[in-house]
């Protein structure tokens, strides 16, 4: 696993090394935003790590911008986001952006190496569990051997979360997951973050969808069934 990092705060530059050292293939952590992007056009990372503390706009954009990148295997690289003191209509926004977890501090070493860990056995997951390689609803066509989603033809571009999310839903079709077993079988975990993070990706996931994203219903109480 390549991980790269931007953050400006020294002592937090100095935990994501000190906690990833032995962890990761290679760690870089970044001050600034130039360097970041410099170092992507040479070697691109694998999941990335973003300081959102204070949650600034340029912060936030850098998500965005990676999300809207040219280069497909960056565009669909897992982004954690770490965050301080944080609003849960911020961390709504940074999920919106393209984030895909948000781990808010203080946090241990353990937690930060476990919750990487988690977002990565979900990539690694999208590759290796290809025994249906298409799956199709109506105009929907999911092509797992490429991580791919197509409405009517016409590619839609998701977030590594939405993908797992769409796939679950989309695997057991017309059967009700609850909400904690979408969870587990999404994030690998559950604690309130991942409860409200849940809402959020599903929002962006319909939208994204258009017509096919009315199919994703909530029971409310129960969970989600993906059904016309």
């Amino acid at each position: 696993m390549i991980v790269y990092a931007k953050t400006t705060n020294p002592m937090l530059k100095q935990f994501i090394n000190e906690a990833l050292k032995d962890n990761v293939t290679r760690i870089r952590v970044y001050d600034s935003s130039e360097e970041f992007w410099k170092h992507v056009s040479r070697k691109t990372p694998t999941l990335v790590i973003f300081d959102i503390r204070n949650a600034s706009n340029s912060q936030l954009y850098n998500i965005k911008k990676v999300r809207k990148h040219s280069l497909l295997s960056f565009r669909r690289a897992p982004i954690l986001a770490v965050a301080d003191q944080i609003s849960d209509e911020k961390i709504i926004e940074t999920l919106a952006m393209g984030a895909d977890d948000v781990l808010t501090s203080p946090f241990s070493p353990e937690m930060l190496v476990a919750r990487l860990e988690a977002i990565g056995r979900r990539a690694e997951r999208q590759t290796r569990n290809l025994a249906e390689k298409k799956l199709r609803y109506g105009d929907l066509e999911i092509d797992r051997t490429k991580n791919r989603v197509f409405v009517k033809g016409e590619k839609i571009s998701l977030t590594p979360t939405e993908y797992d999310i769409l796939v679950a839903l989309v695997s057991k079709k017309n059967q009700l997951i609850s909400k904690k077993d979408l969870i587990m079988t999404v994030w690998g975990y559950e604690d309130t973050l991942s409860s409200l993070s849940i809402g959020t990706h599903m929002l962006n996931l319909r939208r994204k969808l258009g017509k096919m994203g009315k199919l994703i219903k909530t029971e409310r109480g129960k969970g989600y069934i993906f059904s016309r």
